[in-house]
């Protein structure tokens, strides 16, 4: 993917709406403190419905879903990032 590397962070920002594109065993089992988990194909509507002034962060599996969210997120105006979930583990 072209122009990832300015969407992958190392820390989620004060005050930032971390979202959870893993499924919903996956987030029942560990998730970041405070995330709210989305399906990937609700991404944007949530997003939406939270608003464009906030800063998105964003996680899964293996980095694929939350590097296309934060693309997509981007490209219709939101301020948003993916990091990666073993970063997310250790900080947590």
């Amino acid at each position: 993917m072209l122009g990832t590397s300015d969407v992958e962070i190392d820390h989620v920002p004060e005050n930032a709406v971390v979202i959870d594109l893993r499924s919903r065993s996956e987030y029942e089992a560990w998730h970041y403190p405070g995330a709210v988990n989305v399906d990937v194909d609700e991404l944007v509507s949530t997003a939406e419905a939270m608003g464009r002034d906030k800063v998105y962060v964003l996680y899964c599996s293996r980095g694929l879903s939350s590097r296309w969210g934060a693309l997509e997120l981007r490209r219709l105006g939101f301020k948003a990032f993916s990091i990666d979930i073993n970063r997310l583990r250790r900080s947590s």
